[in-house]
Parts: C-alpha cells; structure tokens; sequence
C-alpha cells in the first residue's frame, strides 16, 4: 500500500489498533484517511473502530477497510462496522487509488457543507455588521436564561445620542465605523458569557445573568458611559457619547419583554435628561409617562423662548432647550444633572425667591425677571408638570422684548384693518 501511494499521499504506519492510537495522538488533526485491516495483533480493527467511535476528535476522520473476503456478507459486515468503503486483497494499486481518492473527496466536500451550515447558522443568530447577537437570538437565549436562572440579573440598553445628524453630517460610513466601534468596546467591557446585542439601527443591549449585586451593576454602567466616550472612530467625525437605561431584576419572574420595557424606560430617561446620561429603572420611572412627551424635544427646541426644566424636589436640571443653551452659554450635557441655581444663577445655594414651594399642577406662577448676565428682562412663567414620570418644575422665560414688538404689530394690524 505505502508503495502505490508514494509521491501522491504523506503515508504514517501502525502495526496494530494501539500503535494507530499513538500515531494518531502525535499527529493531532494532520491525518485525512484511515486504511484499517480487520485482523491486526493486539487491538484487531474491530476494537480500533469501537474506540475511534468514542473518541470525538477521530470519529470524523474516514475509514476504508482492508479484507480479503469480498463476499456481500463481508462488505455488509465491513460497513455495517462503521467503514466508508473497503479495499479488497490482493490489491489492484487503481482500484485502490480511485477509491481513496473518492472517500477523501467526499470527506472534503462533507466539511465544507459542515463548514457552510455553520456559517449560515451564525449569521442567522448574530449581526452581520458587528458580529453580535441579533435581537431574535437574543431574545431566545434571554428567554432560556431566565426560566432556569435564580440569581441577580441585570438588563443594559445604549443607543448613540444624536446618531441620525452624526450620519448626516459625516457619511453613513463614518456611521457603520462608529456601529462597529461601539460593538467592539462593548464586547471588551463585558464578561464572555453576557448576552451583547445590536437590537437594531444605533441600540444595543446587554443582558448580565448572576451578578454580584445592584452596586456592581451600576459601577458596569458608569464606566460603560466613560468608555463609550472615549472611543475614537477613524477618519473624521465628532465625539460618540451614549445614553444607558438599567434595570435589575432577581429570580424568574422576568421575561425578556418586561426587561426590555424597563431598560427602555430607563433609556428615554436618560435622553430626556440631556443624552450622555445613565438612567437606572425605579419605582418612580414605573409610573406612565405621558404620550406627548415622546415628541416634547423636538418641540421645546423650535422655540425661541428660554425654557427648563428641574427636578421639584432637589433642584436638579433635567432639561434645557436649545435656545436656554445658547442664551446661558452652555451645553446641555454640561448643565443637565446639576442644581439649577448653579447654571441659571451662578449661585451655590438655592435662590430666597424661588417659587418651587408654590407650584402645583394647577397653579401657574408668573413675574418678571432678569437673570445675572443679561440686562435682558423676561416674562416667567412657571408651573408643575410630570416629565416622563418626575415631578419636576417647568419654566418658560419669554423676553419682553418680544412682547413689546407683538403688540406694536397687533396694534399696527388693528390700525390697518380700521378698528382698535
């Protein structure tokens, strides 16, 4: 056999089923075929074929058979035993030849169709863009983690604050490289077994199974804040910053949906607060959000009037339209979080006037006002409000300026058309 296959094939030799075990052992993954005689001292090719069955790195490897009884009882016998194919003795080197060559085309072909499906099976469970969990596989994998889990659990969404005007601006390439670094920063900072998913667009979730405790969890969440911030897309483009909504959770009672609204829930939080914020799911973002609020920015930021928002209890800014930005000469990260006495009025303490106390759903409080780096005089008008579920104190300060001039043009319209 060694001489018919010289200059085709790299031959190794095994006098028996044992030194075939050792050969194998020593030449890991290199070997393609197998010639295996039935009738071998020590370990016959029975029990060779019985071990190799059991082994799962040679179970795959094919086996042709060498005998010199080519009865049809035989053949059955020979394959029946686990065999590709066999070689009956006295060999005819072209028999032989074409049907080493068959087996082996055939085993490479298997492979490949292995290789393909596993392939295809990825892609069908994971991002093609990122190469992580879709949402479909993430939900089932989720789902199965859940039912059998007892333990602390924990569900982080992010999405990339002002993505569509980053794609608008800089290119949607810029936009897939800044996708593709965000799921790469994500894959580092987490543990293997965390489930990390693109749910789509520029959101991304990751569900954390068996932690330590709440603590851990929101020091993860922080340092993924500073992290997403720091992250440097090639070529050229503007700072990536996120906003991050948490939610925790013990035991079974979760389902993948119910994480999933409340780590949103946590999310929008965050994005109402002023984007580049972490949200963490409480009893008071439980509460219904009102259905304008979806669509409040987007509002408040056409308007050429300066417009807050605080937290009623503690003073602390949650939102400030684009106009109150320009006019205090801030930027909403930098103000959004911190006392409003602090950014409005350059103050440390709170303001002896401020009339939070007296604000109530139904009362609004009015007067006029000038704030300490302007001369510009304004009409304030205040009241209390629900902002995606804090109760939070609205003000909305329009220049006099401005009403000044709206009635001189309605008294100027009035004069047009004869009447007073």
């Amino acid at each position: 056999l060694k001489k018919i296959f010289e200059n085709k094939y790299s031959c190794l030799e095994a006098g028996d089923g044992e030194e075939a075990i050792a050969v194998l052992k020593e030449n890991p993954g290199e070997v393609d075929l197998i010639l295996l005689d039935i009738v071998m001292p020590n370990m016959d090719g029975k029990e060779f074929l019985r071990y190799k069955k059991d082994t799962p790195e040679l179970d795959s490897i094919p086996v042709i058979m060498i005998t010199a009884d080519d009865s049809p009882e035989q053949q059955i016998h020979t394959l029946s035993l686990g065999a590709n194919d066999y070689i009956v003795k006295p060999f005819i080197p072209e028999v032989v030849i074409r049907r080493v060559r068959n087996v082996l085309q055939y085993n490479r072909r298997f492979k490949e169709i292995i290789k393909e499906y596993n392939t295809m099976s990825q892609q069908v469970k994971t991002d093609l863009m990122t190469g992580l969990y879709n949402r479909g596989s993430a939900e089932t994998l989720i789902t199965q983690r859940l039912e059998n889990g007892t333990g602390l659990h924990a569900m982080l969404m992010l999405d990339v604050d002002n993505f569509k005007k980053l794609n608008d601006t800089y290119g949607h390439a810029y936009g897939d490289r800044a996708i593709r670094a965000i799921a790469k920063k994500l894959r580092s900072l987490f543990r293997e077994n965390d489930v990390v998913t693109r749910m789509g667009g520029d959101e991304f979730s990751v569900f954390m199974e068996n932690v330590p405790s709440v603590e851990a969890v929101e020091r993860k969440a922080q340092e993924l804040c500073q992290k997403m911030s720091a992250i440097q897309v090639k070529g050229e483009g503007a700072a990536i910053t996120c906003s991050v909504g948490v939610t925790i959770g013990e035991g079974g009672e979760d389902t993948f949906e119910t994480l999933y609204k409340k780590a949103d829930k946590a999310l929008y939080n965050a994005k109402c607060r002023g984007k580049n914020m972490l949200s963490i799911y409480d009893k008071e973002l439980s509460q219904a959000t009102p259905n304008w609020i979806h669509d409040a920015e987007t509002v408040l930021n056409e308007l050429s009037d300066v417009i807050y928002i605080c937290k009623k209890d503690s003073y602390e800014m949650l939102y400030m339209n684009d106009y109150a930005c320009r006019f205090f000469g801030v930027t909403r990260e930098h103000c959004v979080g911190k006392n409003c006495y602090e950014v409005l009025m350059r103050e440390k303490t709170p303001c002896a006037f401020c009339p939070v106390a007296r604000l109530s759903p139904e009362r609004v409080f009015g007067g006029l006002f000038r704030f300490p780096h302007s001369s510009r005089v304004f009409l304030m008008r205040g009241k209390e409000m629900n902002w995606n579920g804090i109760t939070a104190h609205l003000e909305v300060a329009v220049e006099m300026a401005d009403i000044e001039n709206l009635k001189t043009f309605l008294l100027e319209e009035a004069a047009s058309d004869g009447t007073q």
